[in-house]
């Protein structure tokens, strides 16, 4: 190959241009698993959705190779480096959700702890080196939902048809969270998305509203009911999350005992979870099967 020209503002605003170009085929990609996952066709959804995250992470390569005026023969073969790509947008999501989880505990504490970047850097890295380009895994993954496997023997060991709702919500969501880092990087989002939150909390406004800001994105408003404190046994009107939710050292129901599980159920049955959920992730774009079934499943062992 012919060495790499110099990069003048003209290659710039090429890599640029090529940049919103793999970011827009990406959007339409994943568009199109969107329909495909709405029409129950799953394993193709997750194949489009991972090629959707590939092209985000490309539009990612290019903008930067842009903006720091670095491109070489490196660089553009990993554009075509499926295992690379999605190493890259695999251990720079984990490494902004560590991130902003630090940025969140440390604005909400009266100590300073210094975020090791360097450290948190290199441990994502080699992670990333291990699972998506040594292993393999979400290539094999991509791969295994579009074609029928057989071993040695001729035993069928895999087949598109294996690949569930769940999966395919799971591939959505990753590429939809990736995508919007690129748009952060375009300028488009702010660091307070919900998209890029690190941990579920809890707010108070201090006339009895509660808002709980889940790690998913989803944002749920719990008003207030005309409960008293009169010492009486308590039942559905004085379940007060600010009582309730203050109690609970986490949201997780497998790491909770029966009792905080049957009175986080009544709350999630009382303000409708599931429902304000669901509105929530249309507006995202999400699909986050699994924390729609936790809710649901919790409500419907625990709160009758």
């Amino acid at each position: 190959m012919v060495g790499f020209p110099k990069v003048d503002e003209t290659i710039a605003k090429n890599l640029q241009d090529a940049s919103f170009a793999s970011y827009d085929n990406g959007r339409e990609l994943l568009k199109d698993a969107t329909i495909l996952y709405d029409m129950e066709r799953y394993a193709r959804a997750i194949s489009l959705a991972i090629l959707a995250e590939e092209e985000f992470s490309k539009a990612f390569i290019l903008y930067l190779s842009s903006v720091d005026r670095r491109w070489d023969k490196v660089l553009h073969k990993a554009l075509v480096d499926h295992r690379k790509k999605q190493a890259i947008s695999g251990s720079l999501t984990e490494l902004m959700t560590a991130f902003v989880r630090h940025m969140d505990f440390t604005a909400r504490s009266f100590m300073s702890f210094e975020f090791d970047f360097e450290g948190n850097v290199q441990e994502n890295a080699d992670h990333a080196r291990k699972i998506y380009i040594k292993d393999g895994t979400k290539d094999l993954h991509k791969q295994r939902a579009q074609f029928v496997e057989v071993d040695e023997y001729g035993v069928l060991t895999s087949t598109p048809k294996s690949f569930t709702l769940k999966d395919a919500a799971v591939e959505i969501d990753s590429a939809l969270r990736f995508g919007a880092y690129v748009d952060a990087l375009y300028g488009k989002r702010g660091g307070d998305d919900p998209l890029f939150r690190g941990h579920s909390r809890l707010e108070y406004d201090g006339v009895g509203n509660v808002t709980m800001y889940h790690q998913s994105g989803v944002t749920i408003y719990l008003k207030p009911f005309a409960w008293i404190d009169n010492g009486y046994e308590a039942d559905e009107i004085s379940m007060n999350p600010h009582i309730i939710l203050q109690r609970l050292d986490t949201f997780d129901p497998c790491k909770l005992d029966e009792e905080q599980r049957i009175d986080l159920a009544k709350i999630y049955k009382v303000y409708d979870f599931p429902g304000q959920i669901r509105a929530e992730m249309r507006r995202l774009g999400l699909k986050g099967a699994e924390f729609l079934d936790e809710v649901e499943g919790l409500i419907r062992d625990y709160g009758s």
